[in-house]
């Protein structure tokens, strides 16, 4: 057998590397890259994306038209646009409720709101942008304008004689353009070309970041303009630029040599990424990233997920933040907003930098709005603080504040303990009282036009129709504090547990014992996960946006013992057959802790309430007699307080001596009378009879219909000599033959029916 050469070992070190190297790689790549099965399957290439108000892209593509969120991709399905999935979009530009589409030879309009489909212009058009509520978009070289309800676009580069190949938008009347003869142009819609750059070679793209500088590519460098001083500039980035592309408003993404780098205008910096063979990049409107590789594979990630990942972020709070303390923490774009002591801070993410805003002792709250606006609180104040020029502007007196909340787009409302007050910059008013039923306000958030307060006696929401306010209990649980930064999802911390509430579908979506959670110093909401901070450890938890994770149960039964001997309640009845039964019910709540089970119950709706040990789970009593049919049971700790019922059936036979005593002496007492009633009511007939018979001298019987003798009176006796015992029952001859008066009797027959009717 040979001996392995030298050449064999390296070779056989090589590919133990590479396989090693590579499965990290991919351990790397699968925890920031999310890969997107459905593109490939379907066969996907995207020429453009437009985002809707509901979090989902519509995406233009060659196949047709596709509606995509990070769970599924789906083809245009609605009937106006049914006749158009097989056609090929270039571009696609959403303005407030109208979509526009960019075909071969026409630009369509389609209205969201009330579905209908417009032919706009019947050209080929290039690069569609949307600003200031207006479509902005390219043609036959000439920049035009349209808005919704105009009869043809307005061509805003008439009075130009160039050939326009791009162009970026300053204001509504103020572009940059460029030429098709390589020209640069600052060029204004009232007053034409303002400034002429005149280049070597093409600019590949533009774009205008937050400061309206503008940024381009050229010969393979970067490039800006300052609007203040309109002269070219260059920055030090050290690698080739191939193609750049725009993510939100403070960077970009540069493509070099396959690899993708990020830039960042405010520090002049440039991070690698570690993407290779990116070809497209697209970002959508909540902060997630499309990336088409090399290979046809398309990937969605994130901006966050690319510059720092959950577990980086427990080795921030190591090494960066451990000796400061913070309080708080809120996350916006690239930065982390931190509050301690000493003041408010600012991190950015992707440089690893930490500095210091506002140097303010005892800061409690703060609040950012999308204008580049810093609202914070003390004691005494509320204070503005403007971001862009590190300046503060305003303050007005106001005390005992409890948080600043708002829609991130005006200033912030105002909560204290009894209500919530608005700041309109000259006069502060109490815009809402809390009622004393709601209870006093310990923590609060505003979200989609609701106000959702965390007070003594619960979790509330609370809105505003005409001049009437409305309140909802979602929570009867008293709520200490709860994290709510603009999303679906509220964090709520109770006594004993933190609460994950859905406020679309208004139900708890998820519960956590973890007492590291219920003890932490404070939590944040970053990159789709939320982040609990407890001794510089951080815990994280990621946040769906589908429905309820762990829809809540409530009290049940877990088992019941009858006289020792264990049973199963397969209904809410349960079969007595003894007429003493001892009933011992255990019973559990798997929404709360087994230590904050405290356990109520009584036996009838007019009883008061009994109420047991806090962590007792058993129930015992007896049950001797019929009377006992149900018994309520509920967990005053429990999220759903709803009572549970168990009914009792009773089947056994139960003998009381005084009970049957009792009736039998009433029965008794009801035959006697009744027999003293019929022998009396007799007695009195007859009676009656006897005395009217012995009144008359004359001999008179009295007999029934058949002629027979029922009575006789004592004249009758004396006459015949028979008795009224002799003749009683008997038909007299007297009745017989041609004596009888057959007219009488018939009269008086007739007048006994008569009587009887």
């Amino acid at each position: 057998m040979k001996r392995p050469t030298l050449f064999h070992c390296c070779l056989t070190l090589f590919i133990c590397l590479f396989v090693i190297f590579k499965s990290d790689a991919d351990d790397i790549s699968s925890q920031r890259l999310i890969a997107l099965t459905d593109f490939k399957q379907q066969n996907i290439t995207i020429n453009d994306i437009a985002s809707l108000k509901n979090g989902a892209s519509l995406i233009a593509s060659s196949q047709g038209l596709y509606m995509f969120t990070p769970n599924k991709l789906v083809k245009v399905s609605d009937n106006t646009l049914k006749h158009l999935s097989k056609s090929s979009f270039h571009q696609i530009e959403r303005v407030n409720n109208h979509l526009f589409l960019a075909t071969d030879n026409q630009l369509l309009e389609y209205n969201l709101e009330n579905p209908a489909l417009e032919t706009r212009y019947s050209e080929h058009v290039s690069k569609l942008t949307s600003a200031h509520n207006q479509l902005f978009f390219i043609s036959k070289g000439r920049l035009l304008n349209y808005q919704s309800g105009w009869q043809k676009p307005e061509n805003l580069t008439a009075t130009l004689s160039e050939f326009v190949l791009d162009y970026q938008i300053v204001n509504d009347h103020t572009f940059w353009l460029t030429t098709s003869s390589n020209k640069l142009l600052y060029f204004e819609k009232t007053k034409n070309i303002k400034k002429t750059f005149n280049l070597s070679n093409p600019i590949k793209s533009l774009f205008i970041d937050r400061k309206n500088r503008l940024w381009f590519t050229q010969n393979k460098a970067l490039y800006f303009i300052s609007p203040s001083t309109l002269e070219i500039e260059t920055t030090e980035v050290n690698i080739e630029i191939d193609a750049i592309y725009s993510i939100g408003g403070s960077s970009l993404f540069l493509e070099s040599k396959g690899d993708i780098y990020q830039y960042h205008f405010d520090i002049g910096k440039v991070n690698a990424l570690n993407l290779s063979l990116v070809s497209n990049i697209y970002p959508l409107i909540n902060g997630d990233i499309l990336l088409k590789h090399q290979n046809t594979n398309w990937y969605l990630t994130s901006l966050n997920a690319l510059n720092i990942t959950p577990s980086k972020l427990e080795n921030v709070f190591r090494e960066q933040f451990s000796d400061y303390n913070f309080e708080q923490i809120q996350w916006h774009g690239e930065y982390f907003y931190l509050q301690n002591k000493f003041g408010l801070w600012r991190y950015h993410i992707a440089s690893n930098q930490l500095s210091q805003l506002i140097q303010q002792q005892n800061i409690e709250h703060f609040y950012l709005n999308n204008q580049g606006e810093l609202w914070f609180s003390d004691a005494q104040y509320i204070y503005t603080f403007d971001l862009k020029s590190h300046q503060q502007q305003t303050k007005f007196p106001f005390t005992h504040s409890v948080a600043l909340i708002g829609d991130g787009k005006s200033p912030p409302y105002v909560v204290t303990t009894k209500g919530i007050y608005r700041n309109t910059g000259d006069v502060t008013f109490a815009f809402f009282n809390t009622p004393q039923h709601v209870g006093e306000i310990t923590s609060a958030s505003f979200y989609n036009g609701l106000f959702f307060l965390a007070t003594n006696n619960g979790f509330w929401q609370i809105k505003k129709t005409a001049n009437e306010w409305h309140y909802e209990l979602l929570l009867n649980n008293p709520v200490h504090n709860f994290t709510h930064q603009q999303e679906r999802f509220i964090w709520l911390h109770t006594n004993e547990q933190v609460l994950l509430f859905d406020v679309e579908l208004k139900q708890l979506a998820a519960r956590f014992d973890n007492t590291a959670l219920l003890h932490s110093s404070f939590n944040f909401y970053y990159d789709k996960q939320q982040h609990f901070v407890k001794d510089n450890q951080i815990f994280s938890y990621p946040i769906s946006n589908s429905a309820a994770i762990y829809p809540l149960n409530g009290l049940a039964v877990r088992e019941i013992y009858l006289n020792e001997q264990s049973t199963h309640l397969k209904t809410d009845t349960l079969a007595l057959t003894q007429q003493e039964t001892n009933i011992v019910i255990s019973l559990f709540d798997n929404d709360v802790p087994p230590n904050a089970l405290a356990l109520s119950y009584r036996f009838s709706a007019d009883m008061p309430w009994v109420n047991l040990p806090q962590g007792q789970d058993t129930i015992a009593f007896l049950v001797n007699n019929k009377a006992l049919q149900q018994i309520s049971i509920y967990n005053r700790n429990g999220l759903i307080k709803q009572p549970i019922s168990i009914n009792f059936s009773h089947h056994y036979f139960q003998f009381n001596v005084w009970q049957a005593a009792t009736q039998l002496l009433l029965f008794s007492l009801f035959i006697i009378s009744f027999l003293w009633w019929f022998k009396h009511r007799k007695d009195a007939q007859y009676g009656l009879t006897s005395a009217l018979l012995a009144q008359t001298q004359e001999a008179v019987w009295i007999s029934d219909e058949a002629l027979k003798v029922l009575n006789v009176n004592k004249t009758f006796y004396t006459i015949t000599g028979f008795s009224q015992a002799d003749v009683k029952g008997k038909q007299l001859k007297v009745f017989d033959g041609e004596s009888r008066n057959t007219k009488l009797e018939q009269i008086i027959k007739h007048a006994i029916k008569d009587k009887e009717r």
